[in-house]
């Protein structure tokens, strides 16, 4: 017997037990023990007191971090590789999905962004987004839900968390209006919401945002151009635009 083995052995009370941990279709797993080293995932299931087990499916996390579908009539080795996890679904149907370039299984249609976060442990400045070919990533919030349901494999990807959101003041003569932006947007953007907002405006393309009697440039950043929460920003004519 190796020196893991009895390790593993000894991990649970009664020697000869063999300990692994199960959730059911989440990531909150609980500890049961069995006394095949080697049971087959229907005895996983019923171990762990989940009745019918016919009904449920069963996936793996290997030490790796890899899922791996677990046959119900087919032993799984629970020697020498510490504490298997295995999370169980009232299903028989698996969703497969990429989660930071990771291939995953799931038993369920829908999939919660804590999971996701639980799964992919980003940094603290990092967040998840649903990778959109040809288009822009959109961000998974914690309480928001991933349909795996639909055509093809989702890919799940890990990047800097968006900047937060902040209000700023736009003021055209004399009324102000309300614009929600971000530290990285450009003041273009926040110039074209603007004309939006006020519109109709005569010759608009000589307008411009301006803070605290400066003009702000076009492509340069809110951040760049010293824009803080609740700024009051004015639009009015530019010093450098003119007529087309």
């Amino acid at each position: 017997m190796s020196v893991q083995d009895l390790q593993d052995r000894l991990s649970v009370p009664g020697g000869d037990r063999h300990a692994y941990q199960l959730a059911v279709a989440s990531l909150d797993f609980a500890r049961h023990d069995t006394a095949d080293p080697a049971p087959a995932g229907l005895q996983i299931l019923q171990d762990a007191g989940l009745r019918p087990a016919e009904a449920y499916g069963l996936v793996a996390i290997l030490p790796s971090g890899d899922f791996e579908e677990v046959r119900l009539s087919e032993p799984f080795d629970l020697r020498g590789r510490g504490v298997e996890r295995f999370i169980a679904f009232r299903s028989d149907r698996f969703f497969r999905f990429s989660l930071a370039g990771a291939p995953v299984l799931w038993g369920e249609a829908q999939l919660r962004g804590a999971v996701l976060y639980g799964l992919a442990r980003p940094g603290p400045d990092e967040a998840l987004y649903l990778d959109v070919p040809g288009g822009t990533d959109r961000p998974i919030g914690e309480g928001d839900l991933l349909d795996l349901a639909d055509p093809g494999v989702e890919r799940v990807v890990i990047g800097p968390k968006p900047a937060a959101a902040f209000t700023v003041e736009v003021i055209y003569n004399g009324v102000p209006k309300p614009f929600q932006v971000r530290r990285d947007d450009r003041v273009k953007s926040l110039l074209d919401a603007a004309l939006a907002a006020f519109a109709p405006i005569p010759n608009p393309h000589t307008l411009s945002i301006w803070r605290g009697g400066h003009e702000l440039e076009d492509g340069h950043t809110l951040a760049q151009s010293g824009v803080k929460p609740n700024d009051k920003l004015l639009l009015r004519p530019s010093k450098v635009k003119g007529g087309r």
